[in-house]
């Protein structure tokens, strides 16, 4: 699925905000003018993930259909509380293909869109897992 993000340290101004959306204000407006988080610059949009990325955000995110906002949400950045909230753009398709043929795809969005710090914790945590599962039974080096 992909949303985007908006993050505010202010719960009544993210409220604030969150009332807006629902009153019909575009999210990617105000994410762009009122959000702390790294994608504010591109209106909060996130790439898209999966439910097996396990973020802070991944929950709330699959509870929403395209279209809706998400209640005011909780986090810390820097140990200081951090507010979120969410906008469902889409629910996508999942695809099973051999990694060999999603390659090329993989290799140019990376390229036009480079990972975040939230991203690249969130992929080195399923790599991390995913080498678990398939060295299970063997010895680590």
């Amino acid at each position: 699925m992909q949303v985007r993000i908006l993050t505010h340290p202010d719960r009544k101004e993210i409220e604030t905000i969150r009332a807006m959306v629902a009153e019909g204000a575009d999210f990617e407006s105000l994410a762009l003018k009122k959000s702390r988080h790294p994608s504010q610059k591109e209106g909060g949009k996130l790439p898209p993930f999966t439910r097996e990325d396990k973020s802070e955000f991944t929950e709330a995110a699959f509870q929403l259909k395209a279209g809706e906002v998400s209640l005011v949400r909780q986090t810390t950045q820097d140990g200081a509380p951090m507010y979120f909230l969410l906008y469902c753009l889409r629910h996508m398709p999942g695809r099973d293909i051999p990694f060999d043929q999603a390659k090329p795809e993989l290799d140019r969005v990376w390229l036009t869109n480079p990972l975040i710090r939230g991203e690249a914790n969130a992929l080195y945590l399923r790599l991390r897992d995913a080498s678990e599962v398939l060295n299970n039974g063997r010895q680590k080096r």
